[in-house]
């Protein structure tokens, strides 16, 4: 029965290596879809930023009647 108990022991081990290498990828690709989740909605705002600054009037009449702007002081 000394090989039996050892096989099993080895064949457990095996198991407990098997089920820890597919928590770690789950895990990883888990990682993976929140980063591109992120970058895509970052790359959205910075979109609508550009989006929203190309739209701004910038002839002199509207940067001279502008109470916040600090360069015709």
């Amino acid at each position: 029965m000394g090989w039996l108990s050892l096989i099993k022991v080895v064949l457990s081990l095996a198991n407990a290596l098997t089920r820890y290498a597919r928590d770690r990828q789950l895990i990883s690709a888990g990682e993976a879809k929140a980063v591109a989740k992120s970058a895509t909605k970052s790359l959205e705002i910075i979109a609508r930023a550009q989006a929203a600054k190309r739209r701004v009037r910038h002839d002199a009449a509207s940067v001279q009647s502008d109470k916040f702007n600090t360069d015709n002081h």
